[in-house]
């Protein structure tokens, strides 16, 4: 699992989480956690994102995101300039 943030303090809390929760179910097989910042708004930070994941994580399965904004508008922001980006 890859997760990406703006903010390192709280991309580190949701990791610790997930391996908690990784841990307490008693499953087999993955258990591979990565967490990089990434703040989509920068073009940059974008384009450099394939190059900081690790190579063993790299056979992506599902590509998806969570988004907890302050606002309707920071969320359109978000998403728009992630897809500007990526591009």
């Amino acid at each position: 699992m890859i997760l990406t943030a703006r903010r390192k303090e709280a991309l580190e809390g949701v990791l610790e989480q997930v391996k908690a929760a990784y841990r307490e179910s008693g499953a087999q097989a993955g258990g591979r956690f990565a967490a990089i910042t990434l703040d989509v708004s920068k073009r940059d930070e974008v384009a450099a994102l394939w190059s900081k994941v690790p190579d063993e994580l790299r056979n992506v399965d599902i590509l998806g995101t969570i988004v907890l904004p302050s606002s309707s508008l920071t969320l359109l922001t978000t998403f728009a300039s992630g897809l500007i980006h990526s591009q």
